[in-house]
């Protein structure tokens, strides 16, 4: 499933950032790693115009809830329509692919914190990158295995 937009993925923390790349499975007190390799890097992030769907006013007001959040929303990319063709709830898009198009759509929010799937206590913030502008920033600063001292700034 693709959005058909750019956007960038945060993560609360490095456990939550684990999780979310499938780079760690099972309960927290005995996780389960797979042999995959990602770096993580702490990013400050300075945004204005942000949805935040874990807050129940801004939520009620979607209609959405910290179940469909979370939800079984990978299936829904490989379920078969039963029947007729027609628009389903249960395969195509999952709702919160077609919630944060719409979000993204509507051209005045910068970005979208929810609750993480793998870890439903725990949020990340899904940016929309092509609607940030010069009041918005994202920066992180890293060392490379080389050595050497890189930093990013955007937009």
């Amino acid at each position: 499933m693709s959005p058909g937009f750019e956007v960038l993925n945060l993560a609360e923390n490095h456990d939550v950032a684990s999780r979310e790349m499938r780079v760690v499975y099972g309960p927290r007190e005995n996780p389960i790693y797979t042999p995959k390799a990602i770096t993580i890097l702490p990013i400050e992030v300075r945004l204005s115009h942000i949805v935040d769907l874990t807050e129940s006013a801004q939520a009620d007001i979607l209609g959405t809830s910290a179940q469909e959040l979370t939800g079984d929303w990978r299936s829904y990319a490989v379920r078969k329509p039963q029947g007729p063709e027609s628009i389903s709830p249960h395969w195509g898009d999952a709702p919160t692919q077609r919630l944060g198009a719409a979000l993204f759509h509507l051209g005045k929010f910068k970005a979208l914190i929810s609750f993480s799937a793998p870890v439903p206590d725990r949020r990340i913030l899904v940016v929309f990158t092509e609607h940030l502008d010069g009041t918005d920033s994202l920066s992180y600063e890293y060392t490379d295995t080389s050595g050497v001292h890189r930093q990013n700034r955007r937009p």
